[in-house]
């Protein structure tokens, strides 16, 4: 946009914009700083501008609807400029109002009322100028303005989602509460140490949660109302059942508009914690206790040797109190026995320099000394063991025993703990069995010469010894030898015996099948005897032979189920069993490795008995268990009935062959059964007893060797 004669211009040199530019850049750093870096350059541009605008004014009685424009949009240009290196809105806009007095006044030659431009026009243009200084000023600070607004929402979201991350994962419990103490917010913590879930109590009065002792115990009003800066105390009570110490620290959260927010609190548990102290306090007590009452004393030296502290009963052996030893060391090295005085340094700096770690300076310090100390042993084993003599203050010696382990660093110093015992009465004891040593060594040699005579004799009682047991095993040899040929007699014999019995039998029953009108009642009566004598001498023959077969008819050992073998035994004597009305009880019985057939014999042999041996008018009871003995090397098998019982002085001899209790008249039988039961049971590496009482019944106790049982 132009105006008329536009083509005169306000003549103003680059050197005066310079000038001008200058003074402009120099009250901006007086604003902003010195260390503020205007750009001339772009002043320099903007004063040019307003020249040229100004100029444009000439003879016009109003200012041209363009150069309103043009004066907005160099304002503008202005408020970003000034902006740009710093200055605020208010700086700007007074700057601005500088920059036409600057212009106006730069030089007389060049005053722009030469220029034909009125006061009015130019006041115009000026306000128009300013205008669009403080309308950018304005936007550019509501920008900025915004941009801060938006930066700090971010960094406060931000912040709260790491203050609520750490809230909630915090170790201790801790809550929220609002200004009249309800519940805001509570962590995983507080929900597990006061046993709550979900989010029910949430907004509740918090002493709900907490309790009445705390709220006894915490006024939390008057740090949520800003009269107290905070809460740090420890507080006692009770959840589930459950005594709890706690310490409890809160803070005051602040106010917005003068209006409490409220507070938050940090729960800590301390009863895990007061429980230790108390036991370290009861332990200390103890340890204390025991120090005083020991009969050792116990000590600390410092580097040099020195007591620095001794227990109170130190009197007992030093016979000096603790608070001498430990307040003059001197006493104690010249209470040290001359010839034990080397012993003793040299001990303790060999003890020192053991465990003292590598690199320590005082290592070589007592590494000179030990040069000068009296050598013996020379090993480095980190134990101070020590035994001197002592010059008690009531001038007894004593023999003390001091013992060191460890050392430790404490206050710039290194310290050994240790203990001292009295051992007077020991060395005097070493003393006196020294001297009952010779008088030892000459009995010995008395009673070497004793023992070497009887060492003689002995050698030849043992000879002898041999002798006879050479004998005794030929002995044995013999006696087993005649034994199995006994066995085999009887054997032999018995065979040969059955054939004249049963011709006896056979003939006596042809007698009286045949010929029985030839006898009269007397001939009869003998036939009869002659019969029965001949069964009776056939079932001892059975006998002899069944009792010769144990062990020369034996078979091998197999498994055998004792209760399929009971069951056996008993449906073979299935009709004694009925016609006596019997009642059998089993028990388990387990296996076992052994003669099948002979078991067999054993197991019947017994159960038959007792049902021959039972009361008149009652029905049998025969129990039959099993179960490992109380030494636990034997099965027993227990078979018991109800029957006569026995007199317990006949419990051996009922195993005696032909022994009977009875006649057989009252009960049949040849004595051979029991016999032949013992022998079973022996030959299985066992043995058999018998336990009864007259009218009370019998038991019989096999006992196995528990290697030959299968349990199941």
């Amino acid at each position: 946009m132009t105006c008329p004669d536009s083509k005169r211009s306000i003549p103003l040199s680059s050197a005066r914009l310079a000038a001008v530019s200058k003074e402009l850049v120099g009250r901006v750093r007086k604003e902003v700083g010195p260390a503020c870096d205007p750009p001339a350059n772009l002043f320099v541009s903007l004063l040019s501008s307003l020249v040229k605008d100004i100029a444009l004014c000439h003879n016009h009685p109003m200012l041209p609807q363009a150069l309103k424009l043009s004066a907005l949009n160099t304002g503008r240009y202005f408020a970003r400029l000034v902006r740009g290196v710093g200055l605020d809105c208010g700086h700007a806009i007074t700057i601005a109002c500088q920059v036409p007095t600057l212009l106006g006044h730069s030089s007389q030659d060049d005053d722009l009322s030469a220029t034909g431009v009125s006061s009015a026009v130019y006041d115009s243009y000026h306000e128009h100028f300013l205008r669009g200084v403080v309308v950018e000023s304005v936007r550019l600070e509501t920008v900025f303005f915004h941009r801060k607004l938006r930066e700090a929402n971010r960094y406060v979201l931000q912040e709260r989602r790491r203050y609520s991350s750490i809230f909630k994962r915090m170790a201790e419990p801790a809550f929220i509460v609002d200004q009249d103490l309800h519940l805001l917010e509570t962590n995983k913590a507080f929900d597990r140490f006061f046993m709550v879930t979900g989010r029910d109590h949430i907004g509740e009065d918090c002493y709900q949660v907490l309790g009445d002792e705390f709220r006894l115990a915490c006024d939390l009003h008057e740090v949520l109302h800003g009269k107290g800066g905070g809460v740090d105390l420890e507080v006692d009570i009770t959840i589930q059942g459950e005594s709890r110490s706690i310490i409890v620290t809160g803070t005051f959260l602040g106010d917005i508009n003068r209006e409490a927010v409220g507070g938050i609190v940090i729960i800590q548990d301390i009863t895990a914690r007061l429980e230790a102290e108390r036991a370290l306090c009861e332990r200390d007590r103890h340890y204390r206790c025991l120090i005083e009452t020991m009969p050792d004393v116990t000590w600390r030296a410092d580097q040099d040797g020195d007591f620095v502290y001794v227990s109170p009963n130190s009197f007992r052996i030093y016979g000096y109190s603790a608070e001498t030893l430990q307040g003059d060391p001197s006493i104690r090295r010249r209470a040290i026995h001359p010839n034990d005085s080397d012993l003793v340094r040299h001990a303790y700096y060999r003890f020192f320099d053991a465990s003292l770690p590598d690199g320590v300076a005082l290592r070589r310090s007592f590494c000179s000394q030990l040069d000068d100390a009296t050598e013996e042993g020379g090993d480095e084993i980190g134990l101070y063991d020590v035994k001197y003599r002592f010059l008690r203050e009531d001038g007894n010696w004593v023999w003390i025993h001091e013992r060191a382990n460890y050392v430790e660093f404490k206050n710039g110093r290194w310290y050994a703990n240790g203990i001292s015992s009295d051992i007077t009465a020991l060395k005097m004891a070493e003393a006196e069995l020294e001297r009952h040593h010779f008088r030892l060594a000459e009995l010995v040699d008395e009673r070497t010469s004793e023992l070497l005579s009887v060492n003689q004799k002995l050698k030849q009682e043992i000879k002898v010894r041999r002798h006879t047991e050479q004998a005794l095993v030929e002995l044995t040899a013999r006696l087993s030898a005649s034994n199995q040929e006994l066995d085999q007699f009887a054997h032999v014999a018995s065979h040969e015996l059955k054939e004249p019995l049963m011709l006896i039998g056979a003939f006596t029953e042809r007698l009286g099948n045949k010929y029985a009108h030839c006898f009269n009642e007397k001939g009869k009566e003998y036939l009869s005897r002659i019969k029965a004598a001949a069964e009776h001498m056939r079932q001892l023959v059975d006998g002899f032979l069944s009792l010769s077969q144990v062990t020369s008819g034996g078979q091998s050992y197999e498994e055998i189920d004792l209760n399929d073998l009971v069951r056996e035994v008993l449906q073979d004597l299935e009709g004694r069993i009925m016609e006596s009305k019997a009642l059998i009880e089993i028990g388990d019985l387990g296996r076992m490795g052994g003669d099948r057939v002979q078991m067999r014999q054993l197991f019947q042999n017994i159960i038959a008995n007792a049902l021959k041996y039972s009361k008149p008018g009652a029905s049998p009871r025969v129990v039959l268990r099993g179960g490992v003995a109380d030494d636990e090397d034997f099965y027993e098998i227990l078979i018991q009935d109800n029957g006569i019982g026995f007199d317990p002085r006949d419990a051996e001899r009922i195993f005696k062959p032909l022994e009977r209790l009875h006649s057989r008249r009252e009960y049949e039988g040849t004595g051979m059964g029991l016999t032949t039961c013992q022998k079973i049971v022996a030959r299985h590496g066992g043995e058999i007893v018998a336990r009864g009482a007259l009218g009370q019944g019998a038991t019989f106790i096999i006992r196995l060797p528990a290697s030959l049982i299968k349990l199941k």
